[in-house]
């Protein structure tokens, strides 16, 4: 059972809603993001996704006016497994290259230095081209600057709550059903310290999210 968590960053990163779904599809995020909206009614500034393409395409939806960022960590992550193998030695020095051309502060700067990296590493020029150039606004810094996102250029602290729940009930995609009353009383645990921490508004929140998993309880334990 995948798990979809929203984190907010006003002065601390603090958990804002966390939904169980069956799968990762687009149907599931329009969803999720729907209900998060209608308890929440949260319209964040920024967004920062690993670049999945259904999350690519709920957000264009649901969040018209919102600034979407890809994180970069996710990125790096990606390159060596498409790219490693087509580049051989040559991949150091395109990774070097690449970060250079991500990290470009104008425009004009940053697009001579991809132009240069496609021509210079043939090899990954398929992959870049449909990957990352066709959206280049949510990753290059010369793009993400003109926006404020507090220095964040990653989903790191999301991940890091993901690690947790990795430790506590092994892979999060396949879940069993038997620990599933044990992730609920988790993430009610979660939500209710930040309620303790916080304002009338995020009570508001937490007593909307006991009752989703009260209801899951009873459907499907």
């Amino acid at each position: 059972m995948p798990s979809v968590n929203f984190d907010a960053n006003q002065h601390q990163t603090q958990i804002v809603a966390q939904a169980i779904v069956d799968d990762e599809t687009q149907l599931s995020y329009e969803w999720v993001f729907q209900c998060v909206k209608e308890v929440t009614g949260m319209l964040p500034k920024v967004f920062v996704t690993d670049g999945d393409p259904a999350i690519n395409a709920v957000v264009t939806i649901q969040f018209l006016n919102t600034f979407h960022m890809h994180c970069i960590w996710h990125i790096s992550q990606n390159l060596p497994k498409q790219l490693k193998g087509k580049l051989s030695s040559n991949f150091d020095d395109f990774m070097k290259d690449f970060y250079k051309a991500r990290n470009s502060l104008r425009e004009e700067q940053f697009n001579e230095k991809w132009n240069a990296l496609l021509q210079n590493y043939l090899q990954s020029k398929d992959y870049l081209t449909k990957v990352l150039g066709c959206n280049p606004q949510s990753w290059a810094r010369t793009f993400t600057n003109r926006y404020f996102t507090a220095s964040i250029q990653t989903t790191s602290r999301n991940e890091g709550e993901n690690s947790t729940l990795k430790w506590l009930f092994g892979d999060s995609n396949t879940c069993p059903f038997y620990n599933a009353q044990l992730l609920i009383d988790f993430i009610g645990y979660v939500t209710l310290f930040n309620t303790f921490k916080a304002s009338t508004y995020k009570a508001n929140i937490t007593f909307k999210a006991i009752d989703c998993f009260e209801q899951v309880n009873t459907d499907y334990l």
